[in-house]
């Protein structure tokens, strides 16, 4: 175990003794690809070469025009919510490591696609904001699966300050409501109008930055305080998450809210997996 996570070569089992390591100590945990997680990731690599007719998804933000780019990324995004392979793979990710499936409820599966340069186009700005995922109304006990779906080296990588999960930072989370959010279209939908709230001060502490193989995946507790990060490494990085509570940890293991001031509670949409 490093300083700031611990790695498994094997799937650890989810249940309520790492789950309170996660969300109560704020400890980040990798492991390292599985037959789930690779199954999960081949078939989104697949969707990718399909929605972008190519090869190297990566190569694909040199191929076409911002907008379409853009276009295709989206309908890709909104198919694969409701996918019924998706879906499957998930469940089946899920019961691989053992979670208490009764007990869950997930957000929709999100595709993140952070170009290489992305950080120059100023209408990208809002999606490079350090942030803990609670200011957007995201519950305490939320526990984040992040997925690599091709290698991740660390210079592309987002970016976390672990040192500071338990530490309040200024931020402007108190203007963010969960209401007013979904009305201006919800995630991943542009809207100049909405509010990303985000640090007001820079934080204090050491960055570290997430890398992985195809196939690995981190879990990481909402409440790091975390962002995704500007690269120029020549190549789009490809990531999957999913959101997860489960039904005790709000009670059991749920970290104390340190600086989170917005309205509303996203969860009321998260459904069973």
């Amino acid at each position: 175990m490093s300083d700031w996570h611990s790695v498994h070569k094997r799937p650890p089992v989810y249940d309520a003794t790492l789950r309170e390591r996660i969300l109560r100590h704020g400890e980040m945990v990798r492991v390292c690809g599985s037959s789930s997680t690779a199954a999960l990731t081949r078939f989104v690599w697949g969707e990718l070469q399909r929605a972008f007719d190519c090869d190297d998804p990566a190569q694909a933000q040199y191929r076409f025009s911002a907008s379409e780019y853009f276009e295709r990324l989206s309908r890709l995004r909104v198919a694969l919510r409701e996918h019924f392979v998706a879906q499957h793979l998930i469940r089946g990710m899920l019961r691989e490591f053992g979670a208490d499936l009764a007990g869950l409820r997930c957000d929709f599966l999100r595709l993140r696609a952070v170009q290489s340069g992305g950080h120059k186009n100023p209408l990208a700005a809002n999606a490079y904001l350090l942030h803990r995922d609670t200011w957007y109304a995201n519950p305490q006990a939320q526990v984040n699966w992040w997925l690599a779906v091709s290698d991740v080296r660390e210079e592309e990588g987002p970016g976390f300050f672990p040192a500071l999960y338990q530490s309040p930072v200024h931020n402007s989370s108190a203007l963010f409501d969960y209401a007013t959010w979904k009305r201006l279209g919800g995630w991943q939908c542009p809207n100049s109008a909405k509010h990303f709230p985000t640090v007001t001060d820079e934080p204090r502490g050491t960055e570290k930055r997430l890398s992985a193989q195809a196939g690995d995946l981190w879990f990481f507790a909402g409440q790091h305080l975390h962002g995704t990060r500007a690269h120029d490494s020549g190549r789009t990085r490809f990531s999957l998450e999913l959101r997860v509570i489960h039904h005790d940890d709000s009670t059991h293991a749920a970290p104390c809210n340190v600086d989170n001031a917005s309205r509303g509670d996203a969860s009321t949409d998260y459904v069973a997996p």
